[in-house]
């Protein structure tokens, strides 16, 4: 196979689909909740029959997800240094989850909860919600009299995957002052070990009491780390990547999908974002996957509760076009200033450190 299709051959450059795939995958979300939020009797998710209850989109979304972001931040941490990193990931999760978490409580909750307003500000449970913008250590989903009606109570269940992804990173932080990921040796043994208790984790929930949804995301989290340390051995290769599609089409009502699900689903996700035509969305609308995100549910929720006989279709079209011009706005006016922030903030605190 051709050396210029190994992983390690892309690295350093920024034609990669990986925006374009994360869009794709916040989607793939919204999909999945709107089945779960505005349900009909007889309307069913279309791409059931094809997964076979093995898994669903949004939790191949989320898994997608965590892989890209092993691969990513772990060359982030590789390159760049801890503090570099640290502070990288602090702002590209926390300012657009912290405005997103207060115009929740105060925007939203007062404007739809059944508590008349000085009810629903006087309810310590409203504040509790705020803990959310802290992205650690849980997620908090009620607000008081808010969405009570709808077929899933919650304000925001998206946001269950932040905390974990902070664990994620706290965790790669710490291997890093280790050597790990920079060192292959070191960084296969640890990483491999790690994923190998996630496997059993995710085949069997009940062994360490992780639940199988989490034990899934991070599991692909740390293949995707493994793909960053072993990029000089992974071919993306056309004929590769149609036989793990045929594997994973065969391995879904099995008993053993989960078992080559995590690197089946990680690999083809690699193959399209360096084996594609370069679609530029960077450049083209921004990254917009994390607002839409952080927004959608709400969104979704908010249409189930203004229109409860809208169909799962109807709730599918209008969050997709109301989330996405809001998720550019995060992304203009919130994210991408934030991240522009990283090099000053950087910079200030290698001299503190000094």
């Amino acid at each position: 196979m051709a050396k210029h299709h190994v992983l390690s051959h892309y690295q350093g450059s920024r034609r990669n689909n990986f925006t374009a795939i994360r869009f794709v995958l916040a989607w793939m979300v919204i999909f999945a909740h709107s089945f779960a939020l505005q349900p009909v009797p007889g309307i069913n998710m279309p791409l059931g029959f094809l997964l076979q209850g093995s898994t669903t989109t949004g939790q191949m979304a989320v898994d997608g997800f965590f892989a890209i972001s092993g691969f990513l931040v772990a060359g982030s941490l590789v390159n760049r240094g801890l503090i570099d990193y640290t502070l990288s990931r602090a702002l590209r999760l926390l300012p657009a989850l912290i405005v997103c978490v207060f115009l929740t409580v105060f925007l939203l909750g007062p404007s739809v909860s059944s508590l008349p307003p000085a009810e629903f500000f006087s309810n310590m449970e409203t504040y509790r919600y705020l803990k959310n913008a802290l992205a650690f250590p849980s997620t908090v989903f009620t607000l008081p009299g808010v969405f009570e009606a709808n077929a899933i109570v919650g304000v925001n269940g998206s946001l269950w995957s932040i905390p974990y992804e902070v664990r994620c990173y706290v965790a790669l932080g710490a291997a890093g002052l280790l050597g790990v990921p920079g060192s292959n040796k070191r960084g296969n043994v640890l990483v491999t070990v790690a994923a190998f208790l996630l496997l059993l984790s995710y085949v069997n929930p009940e062994l360490f009491g992780i639940l199988q949804h989490v034990s899934s995301a991070l599991l692909c989290f740390a293949i995707g780390v493994l793909f960053y340390i072993n990029q000089d051995h992974i071919v993306l290769d056309g004929r590769l990547a149609l036989v793990t599609l045929t594997v994973l089409y065969l391995s879904f009502g099995e008993l053993w999908f989960r078992f080559v699900y995590p690197l089946g689903w990680t690999y083809i996700l690699f193959y399209l974002a360096y084996r594609t035509p370069f679609l530029n969305i960077d450049e083209k609308i921004g990254d917009c996957s994390y607002g839409i995100y952080i927004y959608a549910f709400p969104l979704q929720q908010l249409i189930a509760y203004l229109a409860p006989s809208g169909t799962p279709y109807t709730n599918m079209v209008i969050a997709t076009a109301a989330v996405i011009p809001l998720a550019l706005i995060s992304w203009k006016l919130i994210e991408k200033p934030a991240l522009g922030m990283k090099r000053k903030l950087v910079a200030h605190a290698q001299v503190t450190a000094c």
